[in-house]
């Protein structure tokens, strides 16, 4: 096992504890650090979607422009 290069205090350990599982609490990250940002991530993702789909049928059905005609490949 290799040895854990950010450790606290700059002490260098061994990953070999065969009765734990996973890495040892100085190598865990905080939940919240990672999945905060991914979840907002995801939510702007998914309100983009939503909002780029609903403006294609605000033009194809309330305006009638026929943007979508013009937008497909060889239209």
């Amino acid at each position: 096992m290799p040895f854990c290069r950010h450790s606290r205090h700059g002490q260098r350990h061994r990953h070999d504890n065969p009765e734990r599982r996973g890495p040892p609490q100085c190598c865990r990250t905080s939940p919240t650090i990672l999945r905060a940002p991914h979840g907002l991530g995801a939510r702007l993702l998914v309100a983009l979607l939503v909002c780029h789909a609903g403006a294609a049928l605000y033009h194809q059905f309330v305006r009638s422009d026929e943007l979508l005609r013009r937008m497909r490949y060889g239209g």
